[in-house]
């Protein structure tokens, strides 16, 4: 529902707020922008913003109230200024009460002011004045450069205080460091006019600017594009403003990137020295083909290499293959396979035709002639014959077999030369 409020003193009535909200019991946010504008006379209005700029509702307060902050906690503290009576600070609960902190002394007219960290933060000439909340107790640090300046708010992505100052006739952005007063101008916003900012507030990225002449709101970005009108409102004495507290979060930092493991750099096994034999070491014999050498797994650990004995070295063909160095420790990797044994192929043997045999030669022993015969018994085969004895048959047969003896050799000698001449035709044509 859209409603004029009217802020009355006395007998004299205050121009209301166009396009605001009735206000509630929640009237003032817990968390979000506020204002208090004040008219010539009579107290002060509550005002709160919406994130776009514009009055969202409205609170009449029982006092004139300037130098508004919000602190880290986002309650809302200012100065009061009673009628009659000494400054004061106090605190401003959501529905507009006000509680007395203590008595706001030796600051003069105190209108510029904000909360960080648990203090407030007060423009007292030209000295940058902090208040802690707790126990009032002051310091005070001198500005750099001179400003005119209506409010300040604390921002906190670059720890300072930004504002509005015309003390150059334009109207400039500036920023405040709050621990030693340094003034820097940021620029001169275009499309800005000159005026009197006395609410400064900060949201999205951009300043809010509230113009006392006209009661119309701006918003300054802080990345540098144009100024926007973003409502319009009535002319006021003075007006204060607080930002919604917003603690920065620490950037977080990046995660690291997976460092690739280190290639495993293996050294090449040197061969262990021999000491050489004085006596010459017989031919090697081939190895069969179940001799095998099987390299070490690579996860066990190589063995102390054992100093050379001066005995006979064994063949290079024998010796196991070196094993593998351990792998150096690395970030949690699949441990890779074992490598395949390493396989000696024996040498082929060349392919020999085996010589056959010649018969075994029947040799007669010849009796010795001896006048007393020995007593050896001899076998009736080998008893000599008398010639008068020997039948022409007989000796026809044994001619007949001396014939057939000699015709076998002859016969077995020939077959031998033929297969060695069929084995030395067949390696040469291979040789060629």
């Amino acid at each position: 529902m859209r409603v004029i409020a009217y802020a009355v003193a006395g007998a004299i009535p205050l121009v209301g707020l166009a396009a605001m909200r009735a206000a509630g019991p929640e009237a003032v946010s817990s968390c979000g922008a506020v204002q208090v504008r004040t008219a010539a006379t009579g107290p002060s209005t509550l005002v709160t913003v919406g994130v776009d700029g514009v009055p969202m509702s409205i609170r009449v307060l029982p006092q004139r109230i300037n130098a508004i902050g919000r602190d880290d906690d986002n309650s809302l503290y200012g100065i009061a200024q009673p009628v009659g009576a000494r400054a004061q600070f106090v605190r401003i609960s959501a529905l507009g009460q006000i509680s007395v902190l203590g008595t706001a002394r030796g600051l003069g007219d105190v209108f510029v002011g904000t909360a960080h960290a648990g203090g407030l933060l007060l423009l007292s000439g030209n000295d940058l004045v902090t208040v802690q909340i707790a126990g009032l107790a002051r310091t005070a640090v001198p500005l750099s450069a001179p400003v005119e300046i209506g409010d300040w708010a604390f921002d906190p992505t670059r720890g300072a205080l930004l504002s509005i100052s015309t003390a150059s006739g334009r109207p400039a952005l500036i920023s405040v460091d709050p621990t030693i007063g340094t003034v820097t101008a940021l620029g001169y916003p275009a499309g800005l006019p000159r005026g009197s900012y006395g609410a400064i507030w900060l949201g999205h990225n951009a300043l809010f600017a509230l113009r006392n002449e006209t009661g119309t709101t701006f918003r300054v970005p802080l990345d540098g594009h144009a100024v926007t009108r973003v409502a319009m409102g009535v002319p006021v004495t003075a007006a204060d403003a607080a930002s919604c507290a917003v603690v920065p979060t620490p950037p977080a930092s990046p995660s690291p990137s997976p460092v690739p493991p280190s290639p495993v750099v293996r050294p090449t096994p040197s061969p262990s020295p021999v000491s050489p034999s004085p006596s010459p070491s017989p031919p090697a014999s081939p190895i069969s083909p179940s001799a095998i050498a099987v390299p070490p797994s690579p996860t066990a650990l190589p063995s102390p290499s054992r100093p050379p004995s001066p005995s006979r070295p064994p063949s290079p063909s024998s010796l196991p293959s070196p094993p593998s160095p351990p792998k150096a420790p690395s970030p949690p990797e699949p441990p890779s396979p074992p490598k395949p044994p390493a396989v000696v192929v024996a040498p082929k043997p060349a392919r020999v035709v085996p010589r056959p045999a010649p018969p075994p030669l029947i040799l007669r022993p010849v009796p010795p002639q001896s006048l007393v015969p020995p007593r050896v018994v001899v076998p009736p085969a080998l008893l000599p014959t008398s010639p008068q004895r020997v039948s022409p048959i007989v000796a026809n047969a044994e001619s007949h077999e001396q014939e057939r003896e000699r015709s076998r050799r002859r016969v077995a000698v020939a077959a031998a030369v033929m297969t060695l001449g069929a084995v030395l035709a067949r390696s040469r044509t291979r040789t060629r």
